[in-house]
């Protein structure tokens, strides 16, 4: 019953935050539309308007599609069956679907070598890759690089991402893995702050943990994203 309870509390906030979320483009959307009816305004003012309502209603349908991905995510990874996965496998392929990407970023890497097997779902595992490299590129400057290194300590495997960007302020550590989170005014409009929640799910439930790391490394000061899983005993 506690877990019922749990689940039931967290719906309700979750529809709490949902909510919230949509609220704010709508209420955007209904104010310059209700302008634009009245009439009577300039051209040059008109364009504005209408600019407001197609970027509100384009972070409406990206905040509807996220939230739809992070319902479901949750929702799969009670039922999704788990395997032996080689993490640098999983890497080198994500390394190579990133390669052509419209900002024309670079991604260097170092792998340890040994035993680099984790027992998780791959799509799952390569989904929160995906999350911190299109936040990494979303964040970094054209021709830049973005860096991944592994290495193995207690028993876990150690991945960190980081990049060339303007980087995050420490203290927000853990609330940028906080729903609907940002603390980056650039290109804020473009994430809805899921991203990371979803990734911190995933990874807890495989055991594993991610956060931001304060690892300086020569040339990369931007954000250093952390993810430690358990590996699995050949």
């Amino acid at each position: 019953s506690k877990e019922l309870l749990d689940r039931i509390n967290e719906l309700e906030r979750f529809a709490a935050d949902v909510s919230h979320e949509l609220k704010n483009p709508l209420t955007s959307i209904k104010s310059a539309n209700e302008i634009l009816q009245k009439g009577n305004k300039s051209f040059e003012t008109n364009n504005k308007l209408i600019s407001i309502i197609n970027k509100e209603t384009t972070k409406m349908n990206r905040l509807i599609n996220d939230i739809s991905n992070y319902t479901r995510t949750k929702a799969e990874l009670d039922n999704l069956d788990s395997q032996k996965v080689d993490m640098i496998k999983l890497l080198r392929d994500m390394l190579d679907d990133y390669k052509e990407n419209k900002k024309n970023i670079a991604f260097e890497s170092e792998f340890f070598s040994g035993n680099h097997h984790i027992f998780a779902n791959y799509e799952k595992i390569a989904q929160v890759i995906s999350i911190i490299f299109d936040n990494a590129i979303s964040f970094s400057p054209n021709d830049s690089s973005i860096f991944l290194e592994t290495k193995q300590l207690n028993n876990n495997i150690i991945i960190s991402i980081v990049d060339q960007g303007c980087g995050i302020n420490f203290k927000y550590k853990n609330k940028i893995f906080e729903r609907f989170y940002t603390d980056r005014d650039n290109n804020k409009d473009m994430h809805s702050g899921l991203g990371l929640d979803i990734a911190r799910h995933i990874v807890k439930s495989y055991g594993g943990k991610i956060y931001l790391g304060d690892k300086k490394i020569k040339n990369y000061e931007g954000a250093c994203f952390i993810v430690e899983l358990p590996l699995k005993a050949n």
